[in-house]
């Protein structure tokens, strides 16, 4: 009679866990979170404020100052009369300007797509986890960072030099002749533009190194609730959406 009316549970059921939701904040509680949020309110308005002041003081301010001077026959000395467009006009009747224009774009075309290719070829390369040598290769990219710019323009000069330079000394011992890389113009401004390119990546690098590990695949573990409810997986594999490299790249 007993066991009719009571009925024996049943051994294998699962235990289905409970989610409870989060607890209400009381008042006390939101005043106190209230007042410790606006105790660091203004901390990032004074800290953009160092920034821009910095910027307007050294950028902003010389730009504007020469941009005004441009149109004035200022000497450095005395006072500043106004002339107008004069230098303007002046300036582009000069063939100097045309040809510092040319060999500025030129500049630019070779520096810029190396730059950026160099710096995210290195990035990919030393963040994945099968390159061998990873550590080495990393000391060996950022020893120049060592270096000062004006011993290493020393020894660019030095292997690239006319009468004593290292790439010289490899042509004339394979048969060639030597190679004027500083006196021919063309020559001075692929050298220039070799210089520059293996000077700049170390910094690119830099920024784009952490967003070439944002695509990095990561297994995470589902909580007994929600592996009932999406499947029968209890792990699954996550991968981020990758960024664009930052516009300091590309600057």
């Amino acid at each position: 009679m007993v066991d009719s009316i009571h009925p024996p549970a049943e051994a294998d059921a699962p235990s289905i866990p409970v989610r409870r939701g989060p607890e209400p904040v009381r008042p006390r509680q939101r005043r106190w979170r209230r007042r410790r949020l606006n105790r660091y309110t203004g901390a990032p308005f004074v800290l953009i404020s160092i920034n821009l002041l910095l910027f307007a003081t050294f950028f902003v301010w010389p730009a504007a100052t020469g941009l005004l001077y441009s149109f004035t026959s200022y000497t450095g000395v005395g006072d500043a009369p106004w002339v107008g467009l004069a230098n303007y006009q002046r300036l582009l009747q000069d063939d100097a300007f045309y040809s510092a224009l040319i060999r500025t774009l030129i500049y630019t075309a070779g520096v810029v797509p190396l730059t950026i290719v160099l710096s995210l070829g290195t990035a990919v390369l030393l963040v994945t986890d099968y390159t061998k040598g990873k550590t080495v290769a990393r000391i060996i990219f950022f020893l120049p960072w060592l270096i000062s710019p004006i011993i290493a323009g020393v020894i660019w000069r030095w292997i690239f030099g006319e009468n004593f330079g290292l790439v010289n000394y490899v042509i004339t011992k394979l048969g060639g002749s030597e190679v004027a890389w500083q006196s021919n113009a063309n020559l001075s401004m692929f050298v220039v533009i070799i210089a520059a390119a293996w000077a700049a990546p170390r910094s690119t690098c830099c920024c784009s190194s952490p967003r070439s590990r944002t695509c990095r695949p990561r297994t995470t573990r589902r909580r007994p609730w929600t592996a009932r409810a999406r499947g029968p997986s209890s792990a699954g594999s996550r991968c981020p959406r990758s960024r664009p490299p930052p516009s300091s790249s590309c600057c």
